[in-house]
């Protein structure tokens, strides 16, 4: 699979009209149609927000965040909103009758205020005026507050980066009986899904690491981070799973990409544009590495990606 603009996803943008300018520019690549399925927030709605926000946290949205309200904060063309639960996401729909009551009700003790929160599981993400970046991403679980290494910029184009990956495949499913024809061939290119059973907290970092050395695997700068669970804000590594991390980086030398997530206690690692003979090397690497089991749970032919 040949991942579209790889320059612009290893190098960050500088400013937030850059990242939404570039993602606009990224979809419309496989959907042409996204740009016109978006639809702002209102200048009245964003300042709703911004007035409570800053009367009840003495800050000022996170820009990146206001960026995206600006350019789609009432539609995102699914973008973030069919990443999480659709009947939750409309909490922070501006149809509600007034944004600053839906975040009032969905405030939790220690200074946090969410871009999304799941009432019924006490789960939340959003930010905080405790963090050294006014974007960094915290988690809200159970009335307590976790530090992560991620930001909502990252956030943003990672999901662009799977927006676009969910619609290759979706093309790929459509054609699939007349490339199951074809053999599975060396010089073929493929997306695989690996699971990797019973992985420790510890050991993902020494799996990336690994991964990263022998294959020359650059990763790219929307990644949350190599640990998968989040911190106290002190710093330290807690028990507890990071559920929006990801790993993602990409060979140039041998021209894969590769994302890793995380569902304790498995470890999935998908690979895209990757020769089959690459995959079985993988697979054969990762079980010498960690004496773990390893698993082809599928394998995709991605000609047209």
């Amino acid at each position: 699979m040949q991942l579209h603009n790889k320059v612009f996803a290893k190098l960050p943008v500088e400013f937030p009209e850059e990242l939404f300018e570039a993602v606009k520019n990224y979809i419309s690549l496989l959907d042409v149609s996204w740009e016109q399925r978006i639809h702002p927030m209102s200048q009245e709605q964003i300042l709703t927000v911004e007035e409570f926000v800053q009367s009840n946290f003495n800050q000022a949205l996170p820009v990146s965040y206001k960026t995206y309200l600006k350019c789609m904060g009432y539609d995102d063309g699914d973008l973030m909103s069919s990443y999480f639960d659709s009947d939750d996401w409309k909490y922070f729909k501006p149809t509600n009758d007034s944004i600053s009551e839906v975040l009032k009700r969905c405030s939790i003790p220690g200074q946090f205020y969410p871009f999304y929160y799941n009432v019924f599981a006490g789960l939340g993400f959003g930010f905080s005026p405790c963090t050294r970046s006014s974007e960094q991403i915290v988690v809200a679980k159970s009335e307590k507050l976790y530090c992560t290494s991620d930001t909502f910029t990252k956030f943003v184009l990672y999901l662009s980066f799977l927006y676009m990956l969910k619609r290759s495949l979706a093309r790929l499913e459509k054609i699939k009986d007349s490339l199951e024809k074809i053999p599975l061939d060396p010089s073929g290119t493929y997306y695989s899904r690996l699971i990797v059973t019973n992985v420790s907290k510890d050991n993902i970092v020494h799996i990336i690491d690994s991964l990263e050395e022998n294959f020359s695997i650059q990763e790219y700068w929307y990644s949350s981070s190599k640990q998968f669970h989040v911190f106290d804000f002190d710093g330290i590594a807690t028990d507890i799973q990071y559920t929006l991390a990801r790993y993602i980086g990409f060979s140039d030398c041998r021209d894969f990409g590769m994302c890793i997530f995380s569902d304790s206690p498995y470890l999935y690692i998908d690979t895209m544009g990757c020769g089959n003979q690459h995959i079985k090397e993988i697979v054969c690497f990762l079980r010498n590495i960690t004496s773990l089991q390893v698993e082809v749970d599928s394998i995709k032919k991605s000609k047209l990606l």
